[in-house]
């Protein structure tokens, strides 16, 4: 029982109590080994201060005697007094030692102090004695002095009687010695039997000790090392038995609990190896799930299990395999509601584990006995990175069986894995099958590529050498305008320095109104002149022929000088040219006549489109360069014109040059003189908030630094080798002739657009518009258009392509198609379109109008006569016809009215707007329209005249100084009655006019 108390207590306790008790029983021994050292000290001390000292002394004091009466017969027989003082010296210190003596002898002394008090009695009394018979040889009396030392006198006596007790101390003092002896050698015998003892009761008590803690200590080892080799020779249930609640106890147990956890973890690696094995060896979706559920329902103790896949569109769980599932319980899952006891794995993409499963689930599984709703659930997410793909469920209408979910969970990744691998390895199966079919059916398209293929290889080579031609008609195209700007410089000359003599010379000779036509002569031949120069610039740089001359100048003066240059057009508008510069003195090496063009260009313009506010010219060094910001007020430039504003022949818009003037030059020209000098131009800008433009130039002109831009050729993909998406029918029109029809136009150029869409208008139908094949089908897929007018050169997909889709489509392939083009067709490409049942072919640049209208009617309306349209009846006109002209420019307006003035009266306006009101205020027998015209363009302003009833029959001719045939038809298209353009010839100025009034 006690032995059993012993083990219970913890191994630490037991240790500290033994090492106590251990140390107790040494403490012990220490005390009593302490205890006889003082013992045995004692008896030395005894011994030492009484027989030892007490003898030492007594001999000590017999030497004392003897040494004075030696000292004494010297005394006598001394002769000089030196001897006798050094004599009486010697008896005077051995009396004193003497007396000492006799001190520790009375002190040491512990036996009766009887004798102590006689010795010291006769001692005092010998003393006394003995001086008595100093002085008596001192003085001479030598004779009487034999009664006093003799045998029989006094001191002998004395010496006797003092002799005597000294020898009776010194007997009592060996009795005591050998009295202490004997008592040390008892106490010696005592100790060691005391010693001996404690010696034997430690050495018993610390066996005893070491025995017990050794035996709770190597027991309980050996049992835990016996069970752990018998749990690794293969016994799984080996358990140590040891009970007792001390660490070994813990310990025990800790290596019961790790067995029982690695006995549970093997056969959870057991299960996970044979799922493995199982899930391994099927390929084939259905039965990979098939076997997959049934292992995790062995596994696991389930009685149902299902799993759902991810639809394609990530929304919805989609059933697709169970076993003892109920049929009323197959049904798919939302994702986006996070319903059911999958919302928590969908949100938190964890395995779950529900217990109580409520009894209103959907989960249901039938059974021998009946229906049963399951009690617990688990749901396993399976995850693809960061998407769920599938969803497995698990049920039990008890209890899972014990460490299921850390066998799910062990399994989670492996078991997704290979899921993602398997419906991986079918949709790749299945994609092979399709790429099969594809193959196949490419295959059967090779032969088609080879013969595209070689076409194409044809194709390339005529448009390599049509290349070289236009390489080389760009060449010519240069030399052509250099030539021809000088050609028109020397007729240009003799104008303008003429007409400054003819100034001069008639100067308050002729009219002051005609006399003004010689300086509008002499202005606009200036301002020709100024083109002719930009026209010549442009064609020289173009041509590589423009020279560098580098100079050393300062920039800032340079600006200087620019500003006071333009100053006076400030001025003029009550602007302000400010110059702000971080150095007075920024040098530059470069082309100064190129740098000064160039900033009085950015500088000019800004003048030019502000109306209000300041220029702000500010200059700063960056690295190895000179920045120069020109900033303004002005109108601004719109976003969708910035990626154009240094285009030649460009503007901001069509608008800009109406107001504001110029030919859309100068910031080209800018531009290519910056790059030649190894700089840069940029801008920035906001409609309305002003433009900044940023010159940037090299401090030290280098050649290598020249930039050279061109323009980036657009790329023109043809999607050749893959057929182009056919439109689907969605919404078919009424093949009611009554009801106005719908007409698609195909074509990318704005003017044909704005033409045909007028024409078609005017005639009551509908018109759609697409810009390229791609607009075009996205409008067929919501409405097939009744018929169809397209142009066949467009980028990306042309024409051709775009139509052979359309017949091939057979919601399009009875819409009659107009093919209205500029191309130049071969007998292939018309072959081409004949196959595709083209209705006509009508070429740009022949355009009737009346033609047009009749071919269009003829598509929509087959069996109807030709459209006459009406003519309007020539009007008879009495006196001076009234002539309304509408333009902008003073000088073509004094010209205009020059040449009417004698045969018509003349009004006029400086705007459409203007126009408009005069129109109908005055009502006149006709109008010169300039087309651009600020505000509103000439163009508006006649519609907004024609939609009047009371203006309808006015004619209106447009003026223009645009000459190019397609600019031309446009504005005809719109309805005007004439085209006179710009400069005015006289005789076929008023040959358009006679016709249109009077029909001659």
């Amino acid at each position: 029982m006690i032995l059993v108390k012993i083990k219970n207590v913890k191994v630490r306790t037991q240790l500290i109590v033994s090492f106590v008790v251990i140390i107790f029983f040494v403490a012990i021994m220490e005390a009593v080994s302490f205890y006889q050292n003082e013992k045995l000290n004692e008896q030395t001390e005894i011994l030492y201060q009484h027989p030892l000292l007490v003898r030492r002394a007594i001999d000590d004091l017999n030497n004392n005697i003897y040494f004075i009466q030696i000292a004494q017969r010297d005394l006598i027989l001394a002769k000089t007094d030196k001897e006798k003082q050094e004599n009486i010296q010697k008896i005077t210190l051995a009396g004193a030692d003497a007396q000492k003596q006799l001190k520790i002898i009375e002190d040491k002394y512990s036996d009766s102090t009887i004798d102590v008090e006689q010795l010291d009695k006769t001692f005092i009394l010998w003393e006394e004695a003995n001086s008595e018979a100093n002085s008596k040889i001192l003085a001479g009396e030598i004779k009487s002095l034999s009664d006093i030392i003799s045998s029989d006198g006094t001191l002998g006596q004395l010496s006797d009687k003092m002799f005597t007790s000294l020898e009776k101390i010194d007997k009592a003092s060996k009795d005591k010695a050998d009295e202490v002896y004997k008592s040390s050698i008892d106490l010696k015998k005592t100790l060691n039997i005391q010693q001996i003892a404690l010696f034997i009761l430690n050495f018993l008590l610390s066996i005893i000790i070491a025995y017990i803690i050794t035996q709770n200590i190597q027991k309980p080892l050996d049992e835990m090392n016996s069970t752990v080799l018998s749990f690794q020779n293969g016994n799984m249930d080996a358990r140590s038995s040891y009970k007792f609640k001390n660490e070994f106890g813990v310990l025990s147990k800790s290596i019961n609990t790790m067995l029982s956890l690695v006995q549970e973890n093997t056969i959870l690696s057991s299960k996970a190896v044979n799922l493995s094995e199982v899930i391994l060896s099927e390929e084939d979706t259905k039965e990979f799930f098939r076997a997959t559920l049934l292992a995790l329902i062995e596994h696991t103790g389930s009685q149902m299990a299902a799993v759902y896949l991810m639809n394609e569109e990530e929304k919805l769980l989609e059933y697709f395999e169970s076993i003892g599932l109920d049929d009323t319980a197959k049904i798919s899952f939302s994702t986006e509601y996070l319903e059911g006891l999958f919302g928590t794995a969908i949100l938190s993409r964890k395995l779950q584990y529900i217990k109580d499963v409520p009894e209103n689930s959907r989960f249901i599984f039938n059974t021998v006995n009946g229906r049963f709703i399951p009690r617990e659930a688990i749901t396993i997410p399976i995850i693809s990175g960061t998407q769920i793909i599938a969803v497995i469920s698990l049920a039990t209408i008890s209890n899972f069986a014990p460490r299921s979910i850390d066998f799910l969970n062990n399994i989670l990744i492996t078991l997704s894995a290979r899921i993602e691998g398997v419906l991986g390895y079918n949709r790749i199966k299945r994609l092979k099958e399709e790429q099969e079919q594809q193959n196949r059916e490419l295959i059967a398209q090779k032969s088609e590529l080879t013969i595209q293929s070689s076409e194409l290889t044809q194709q390339n080579a005529e448009l390599e050498m049509q290349k070289k031609q236009l390489d080389e008609a760009s060449r010519l195209k240069t030399n052509f305008l250099s030539n021809m700007s000088h050609e028109l410089r020397t007729p240009l000359n003799s104008v303008i320095a003429l007409s400054g003599v003819l100034s001069r010379r008639l100067m308050n000779k002729i009219p002051e109104e005609e006399y003004g036509y010689l300086e509008i002569i002499e202005r606009n031949g200036k301002n020709l002149l100024n083109l002719i120069n930009d026209v010549l610039d442009i064609s020289r740089i173009e041509a590589g022929r423009e020279e560098i001359e580098i100079t050393k100048f300062n920039v800032n003066n340079m600006i200087e000088e620019i500003s006071a240059l333009l100053q006076p057009q400030a001025v003029h508008k009550e602007l302000n040219i400010v110059q702000e510069s971080s150095d007075s003195n920024l040098f530059i090496s470069s082309d100064i006549d190129k740098c000064r063009h160039i900033l009085q260009n950015l500088i000019g313009n800004a003048i030019k489109f502000t109306e209000s506010g300041r220029i702000l010219i500010s200059t700063k060094i960056s690295e190895d360069s000179i920045q120069i910001k020109v900033k303004d007020t002005g109108i601004g430039i719109p976003k969708e014109h910035l990626p154009y504003i240094f285009d030649e022949f460009r503007q901001a818009d069509g608008s800009t040059s109406r107001r504001y003037g110029g030919t859309g030059l100068g910031l080209a020209i800018a531009k290519k003189y910056a790059n030649l000098l190894g700089g840069t131009i940029s801008v920035e800008s906001e409609s309305g908030e002003g433009s900044e433009f940023t010159l940037i130039l090299p401090q030290n002109y280098s050649a290598e630094n020249k930039i050279d831009e061109k323009a980036d050729e657009a790329e023109i993909k043809y999607p050749i080798n893959k057929p182009i998406v056919e439109p689907v029918n969605k919404k078919i029109n009424s093949d009611s002739e009554n009801m106005d029809k719908t007409i698609l136009l195909v074509d990318d150029n704005e003017s044909a657009i704005i033409q045909i869409k007028d024409l078609v208008e005017e005639m009551g139908h509908k018109v759609l518009i697409a810009k390229d094949a791609l607009e075009a089908f996205e409008i067929i897929e919501d409405i097939i258009p009744d018929a169809m007018v397209l142009d066949l050169m467009m980028p990306d997909i042309d024409g051709f392509r775009l139509l052979e889709s359309i017949r091939n489509a057979e919601p399009t392939a009875h819409v009659p198609v107009l093919v209205l083009t500029a191309k130049h067709i071969t007998k292939e490409e018309l072959k081409e379109l004949k196959r595709n049942h083209i209705h006509q072919l009508i070429q740009k640049g022949d355009v009737n109008r009346k033609e047009l209208q009749n071919a269009v009617n003829s598509m929509l309306f087959p069996e109807a006569v030709e459209i006459k349209l009406e003519n309007r009846d020539k009007k008879t006109i009495k006196d001076k016809p009234l002539v309304l002209v509408v333009e902008d420019n003073p000088d073509n307006m004094i010209t205009v009215k020059a040449l009417l003035s004698d045969n018509y009266k003349v009004i006029e306006a400086v705007n459409g707007k203007e126009g408009i009101s005069m129109a109908i205020s005055y009502k006149p027998d006709l109008i010169l329209m300039d087309i651009a015209l600020p505000e509103i363009n000439g163009i508006d302003a006649y519609i907004e005249i024609q939609k009047r009833p009371e203006l309808t029959h006015i004619p209106v001719i447009a003026l223009t100084a645009s000459a190019m045939n397609h600019e031309r038809e446009t504005i005809l298209a719109h309805g005007f009655h004439a085209f006179i353009g710009k400069p005015i010839i006289a005789k076929q100025f008023f040959d358009v006019i006679n016709e249109v009034l009077y029909g001659k």
